[in-house]
């Protein structure tokens, strides 16, 4: 991502979309960032929603539906895969963050073609 003033504005989506505070936004939008950074600032600024509803079993429907499991997904982006299946299952952060994972579940199904 370049030095660009249209960060300013993409800290709101970030915070929005990934339900994430500004300060990580920020560090997710710098220059130098990691690549896995990178394609989660990228999910969120690009987000757009996916045919695809959840459903009470999402790993179940993204195995049936597209063939990808959950630990793809997290690796994809840099994450333990035991944290979007929290996030997604009955886990401590399942109130917290759907909305990330939702985000960032229909950005990967775009970028690989999937739907």
């Amino acid at each position: 991502m370049s030095n660009t003033p249209n960060k300013a504005s993409q800290v709101p989506l970030l915070v929005d979309r990934l339900n994430i505070g500004e300060s990580t936004a920020w560090l997710w939008l710098k220059d130098d960032a990691t690549e896995a950074y990178q394609r989660r600032a990228q999910a969120a600024i690009t987000s757009e929603r996916t045919d695809w509803t959840p459903i009470s079993d999402v790993a179940g429907h993204l195995e049936s539906e597209y063939g990808i499991t959950v630990k793809q997904i997290a690796e994809w982006y840099g994450y333990d895969p035991h944290s979007l299946y929290a996030i997604i299952g009955k886990g401590r952060f399942v109130e917290k963050r759907p909305k990330r994972a939702l985000t960032l579940i229909d950005y990967y199904l775009k970028e690989n073609e999937l739907c």
